[in-house]
């Protein structure tokens, strides 16, 4: 599944909406809590991304779909080009198109 910005955006919003419940608030004084603020959060996670693990994860499972045998239908499918012609305008994503993307932005080669 490709994400776009807006989807990425909605996931990030929500994992610090999740965050934000599981850590608590933060007390000021013995009666006052307030709400954790995004910067709070991100220095608690050390710069972990949800969006960073759909890549990282997208990428183990290429991985472990090249090593399967040659005749194996989801490897075949993997490496098989679609015969029709694309519509006009802007096209979508494919999978494979967005893990090229995922290895040139996290700096992986081979």
């Amino acid at each position: 599944m490709c994400l776009t910005g807006k989807e990425e955006e909605q996931m990030r919003r929500a994992e610090r909406k999740i965050l934000r419940t599981i850590l608590g608030p933060i007390r000021t004084n013995e009666n006052e809590s307030r709400q954790r603020m995004n910067y709070e959060v991100f220095t608690e996670m050390k710069d972990e991304d949800i969006i960073k693990f759909i890549n990282t994860r997208r990428i183990n499972w290429l991985v472990h779909i090249s090593r399967r045998e040659e005749n194996d239908t989801l490897k075949t499918l993997l490496e098989q080009k679609p015969m029709e012609d694309r519509t006009r305008g802007r096209p979508r994503l494919r999978w494979m198109d967005q893990v090229k993307k995922d290895l040139k932005t996290l700096k992986i080669t081979n």
